[in-house]
């Protein structure tokens, strides 16, 4: 048949093999995106505790200060 693509069984399976890798890696990077976001969310989370803290801390110095002097 004219304009058909014959594919030799080799080629058919380097094929095959090159999707099963790229499926394997593109399901590591999902992985390595997964673990990164939750890691940001925990960095995230401690750096609000930290600045809630602090601005706590700095509103009880102003009044401190205000009331005791």
């Amino acid at each position: 048949m004219k304009g058909d693509i014959v594919m030799s069984k080799e080629k058919l399976d380097e094929l095959i093999a090159a999707t099963k890798l790229g499926e394997l890696i593109s399901k590591k990077e999902d992985e390595d995106k997964k673990c990164c976001k939750k890691c940001s969310t925990i960095i995230i989370a401690v750096l609000a505790i930290v600045g809630a803290v602090a601005a706590v801390a700095g509103i009880a110095y102003a009044v401190y200060t205000r009331l005791f002097r």
